[in-house]
């Protein structure tokens, strides 16, 4: 009860916070809240926010059977995933076996080749930090398949 009249009634006791003295603090981060928010939303070098919304380096499955047989696959699911069902010729490789898998995937990587992953959750965050991962091997071109696993499995290959 005490505080409901300090807030509500204005009480001012000594050595405590008047009322007005908070509403004030309030309304001053209320307004320091919106050029930051501005800023944050129109800044031309501002952060991405969502790494799975960037469409550089995505790539299209039409494209992708357009490029023939110069393309190395990686399937960053799951070994049971993977031998559940995967892209023919495509290799395993995630961030759990990586010291196993990566020999496989660097042995059958060719000059021209093209390095497409695919996912298969919801989302691809992980993906994005595979291929900075796999860049300092010298893969070439990296990619990462746009509409994930299912965009595969639509195309009837």
């Amino acid at each position: 009860m005490l505080l409901r009249e300090l807030f509500l009634k204005r009480v001012n006791f000594k050595g405590m916070i008047h009322y007005n003295t908070i509403k004030s603090a309030f309304w001053l981060c209320i307004l320091a809240l919106v050029p930051a928010l501005i800023t944050a939303v129109c800044h031309p070098n501002r952060p991405q926010w969502r790494p799975s919304k960037i469409s550089e380096g995505m790539v299209d499955s039409s494209i992708v059977l357009s490029w023939g047989n110069k393309v190395l696959w990686i399937d960053p699911r799951t070994l049971s995933e993977y031998n559940r069902s995967h892209i023919p010729g495509s290799f395993p490789l995630n961030e759990d076996n990586w010291n196993d898998e990566i020999h496989d995937v660097l042995n059958a990587w060719r000059p021209g080749f093209r390095t497409v992953i695919y996912c298969g959750g919801k989302d691809c965050y992980d993906y994005y930090r595979m291929v900075d991962r796999l860049r300092s091997y010298n893969l070439g071109n990296i990619y990462i398949l746009k509409g994930k696993w299912t965009a595969w499995t639509k195309t009837g290959k």
